[in-house]
């Protein structure tokens, strides 16, 4: 687990989500186990089931465009919402977005613009700014769920102190020797 935290800084986010997995498929945390696959994989199905919600954290904010690239703009306080999404794209997408930002095609949503509102719009824009700054939130969220992991890994597995090999590979007369004190921790354990 530290070894996750060691390279935060290092190695990018989906390498780290990937180690994460490992270590939560070790200790069976089937909660963190589909966290860090919806991350590396996006939050589509088949591994998001009914009653599912993409994490509030994954909200950006950016603007809609027509055909023309003209923004539309909204005043009105209420309805502010309309500049904001929750991006389901994988932590990989993501990375790669990260430089250009994205651009979002989604029909049902630019329908439901153009029923209501009355305005014709073909595409959302989300700056770089905001992927940087959704993938800095995945980063905190991932340092939470290793601090909490190694918490429940620690109470699971005790910490191990310097375990002897009864076997010695020394030089010696022979070659092989006992490690007669080893032999004897090992079978016969000081009780506290």
């Amino acid at each position: 687990m530290s070894n996750i935290l060691d390279h935060l800084n290092q190695k990018p986010l989906s390498e780290l989500l990937q180690k994460l997995l490992i270590a939560a498929t070790e200790a069976q945390d089937n909660q963190l186990i589909k966290w860090a696959k919806l991350e590396l994989t996006g939050y589509q199905s088949p591994l998001m089931e009914e009653g599912d919600l993409v994490p509030e954290y994954r909200t950006v904010n950016g603007y809609h465009t027509d055909d023309f690239h003209h923004k539309l703009m909204i005043e009105e306080v209420d309805l502010q919402f309309i500049n904001s999404t929750n991006l389901r794209a994988s932590v990989i997408e993501l990375e790669a977005y990260q430089e250009k930002g994205l651009i979002l095609k989604d029909p049902q949503l630019c329908n439901t613009i153009f029923e209501y509102l009355n305005v014709k719009v073909t595409s959302f824009h989300v700056s770089s700014s905001q992927v940087q700054k959704l993938l800095a939130a995945i980063k905190c969220e991932l340092i939470s769920k290793v601090n909490t992991l190694n918490v429940k890994t620690s109470e699971i597995i005790p910490e191990t102190t310097n375990v002897e090999d009864i076997i010695d590979f020394k030089p010696n007369f022979y070659g092989i020797g006992l490690n007669l004190n080893a032999m004897k921790k090992r079978w016969f354990p000081r009780k506290n």
